[in-house]
């Protein structure tokens, strides 16, 4: 990611008790990490002046560790707590609380149309030329249904469509808000990430042209009646799960709907955590409300980040290279200690050990930057505090 580093991220165990290399050799479980003094003795104790280091860790049996360092060559030194991403969230139209998306389809004919466009710009860095997902609908009638106009809307940013693949990437996800009245359903629903099909638990009458709430969101039923499956009219873009309809409030529930009165908007979400957005209306829409529900925050140390920071550092580290080669278990590879599912405090230390490439005059000296970056899991089972107390960070 643009910043060369040694890094070790250790699994949810403490710091070693292990008083010297040899035992730590011997002894240490999977994953322990240890910081000793050049002789081989365990540093528990804040490092002073003077002193030369290095941090070993357990890893498939052998042991990884930086070369020796001198305290004295570190010129920076941080610990960074582990701080929750905020994806960002940002509505066209109605927001679920306020807001609209104007709409007016008077005098739309199919000699005079109306056109509604959206873009959507990934501003993230490294993604330059900066991917778009966009829309444009056209309007031919003054009658038009504005829900019909707005899933066509969402249909082409998610791209829906898009069977062979020929569109780019999604970084966002397009859902439908309303706020029309909800009957809660009277069976759990089931529903499935990317599929238009919705199960009941048992049978209930849902007919065909129907507007459905699930979770916030709204789709048309497109094949419905009286039974435990129904056709949606774009595929479920929310969780898989069941819905309980006697722990929930209008979580599954059918929605009240009229055309030029029902308020619509449209949520975007960021697929991935680290990536953020521009939304641009045009046309018809250029009146519409643009709310940012959440504000993007990169955050620090959420589990996903670091177990792709580890798959970098051990690549780089060349005891990673059969990680992509075909029949990678023929060869071996690392053992992975990072977990999506843990958050981490992050340790980063910076050392410049300077170096004489000749005795000749005139003297000089070259310094080449050393960087190591260690994530420790939050949590009672840790290294953080040892780490804390020997970086006097």
């Amino acid at each position: 990611m643009g910043y060369g580093a040694r890094v070790f991220v250790s699994p949810a165990i403490e710091y070693t008790n292990d008083t010297t290399i040899k035992a730590f050799v011997d002894n240490a479980p999977e994953g322990e990490i240890g910081v000793f003094l050049e002789d081989g003795t365990l540093k528990s104790t804040a490092l002073t002046a003077g002193q030369r280091f290095f941090i070993a860790q357990k890893r498939d049996g052998l042991i990884t560790r930086t070369p020796v360092l001198a305290f004295n060559d570190i010129f920076r030194k941080s610990r960074t707590a582990f701080e929750a991403p905020v994806t960002q969230v940002t509505a066209i139209g109605y927001n679920g609380s306020t807001g609209s998306m104007s709409l007016d389809f008077t005098g739309a004919s199919s000699t005079s149309p109306k056109e509604l466009s959206i873009e959507v710009r990934d501003t993230s860095p490294g993604n330059q030329p900066f991917p778009i997902q966009e829309a444009h609908v056209v309007v031919t009638s003054a009658t038009a249904d504005e829900y019909d106009t707005i899933a066509k809307i969402v249909s082409q940013l998610n791209a829906d469509n898009d069977l062979a693949g020929y569109m780019p990437d999604r970084f966002v996800k397009a859902e439908i808000l309303a706020n029309g009245a909800l009957t809660e359903l009277a069976e759990d629903l089931t529903v499935v990430n990317g599929s238009t099909i919705i199960t009941a638990a048992g049978s209930i009458t849902i007919n065909a042209g129907t507007l459905v709430s699930i979770r916030g969101t709204i789709y048309k039923v497109v094949s419905g009646g009286t039974g435990t499956s129904f056709t949606l009219d774009r595929p479920y873009q929310g969780a898989s799960e069941t819905i309980d309809v006697s722990t929930t409030v209008d979580q599954a529930a059918t929605m009240a709907y009229t055309s030029g009165t029902t308020e619509l908007g449209i949520r975007l979400t960021a697929i991935l955590p680290e990536s953020h957005f521009k939304v641009t209306v045009k046309d018809g829409l250029a009146d519409a409300t643009v709310t940012a529900i959440a504000a993007w925050k990169l955050g620090s140390g959420y589990g996903a980040s670091v177990v792709e920071m580890e798959k970098e550092g051990i690549f780089f580290d060349g005891v990673g290279s059969t990680a992509n080669a075909a029949f990678r278990e023929d060869y071996g590879y690392p053992t992975l200690f990072a977990s999506a599912s843990l958050s981490y405090n992050l340790f980063f230390i910076d050392l410049a050990p300077a170096i004489l490439p000749a005795a000749a005059l005139p003297n000089y000296k070259q310094e080449q930057i050393q960087r190591i970056i260690i994530a420790a899991p939050t949590g009672a089972t840790t290294p953080d505090n040892e780490l804390k107390t020997i970086f006097g960070v």
